[in-house]
């Protein structure tokens, strides 16, 4: 079963509170099973992800951070944050 996507929806991805929150564990080559609409970070650090639209970025983050960006692709290598989550709307 394909990645679903909310980014590729016909209404795009909504807006609010998300209805579900589950672990991120970083993997260089497994894909999420969704695609979340922000990631959670518990402790600071860096993130390496590859993005809903494909592209590859890595980034700083402080702890009990809510970034607001849809990945596909939470990288082991170049991860160092622990305490991911994801955060749906499913």
């Amino acid at each position: 079963m394909p990645t679903y996507n909310p980014f590729l929806t016909a209404d795009g991805p909504s807006i609010g509170a998300a209805a579900d929150i589950f672990p991120i564990f970083p993997s260089d080559v497994k894909p999420l099973s969704k695609i979340p609409v922000a990631l959670y970070c518990g402790e600071s650090g860096t993130v390496a992800v590859t993005t809903a639209s494909g592209a590859d970025r890595t980034f700083p983050v402080q702890a009990f951070s809510v970034i607001p960006i849809g990945v596909q692709l939470v990288k082991a290598t170049g991860t160092t944050v622990g305490q991911l989550f994801g955060l749906s709307h499913y």
